[in-house]
């Protein structure tokens, strides 16, 4: 049985690593990021592993407050966002792989 295509994911995975590899702010990550979610009409089951991986990050984005001053107990600050999307880009890395699927090439890997 053939596996089906999961490449939607790549531009989530690419925000991802700009953001980790210091390419991208947390606030341009966060407007561009939950910008391109709201925007993607991508058919994905709300129970599936690749609905599951971008969700819950873009959920991980909104409880990201920069301003220490302003975050609630249930905000979050940079050093776990970074944790959060290193473990989203493991997510999205994992399921690219299972269909044999390319991701783009990981900025933080040794060449």
């Amino acid at each position: 049985m053939e596996k089906k295509s999961r490449a939607f994911l790549i531009p989530y995975l690419t925000m991802i690593e700009d953001f980790l590899a210091g390419q991208m702010a947390e606030e341009e990550l966060q407007r561009v990021y939950q910008g391109y979610a709201v925007d993607d009409h991508t058919p994905m089951d709300p129970q599936g592993p690749e609905y599951h991986a971008v969700n819950e990050f873009f959920l991980d984005i909104e409880d990201y407050v920069e301003d220490p001053s302003l975050r609630r107990p249930e905000d979050f600050d940079d050093a776990e966002l970074r944790r959060r999307a290193e473990r989203a880009r493991g997510e999205m890395r994992s399921l690219l792989a299972e269909t044999g699927e390319e991701p783009p090439a990981d900025p933080g890997a040794a060449t």
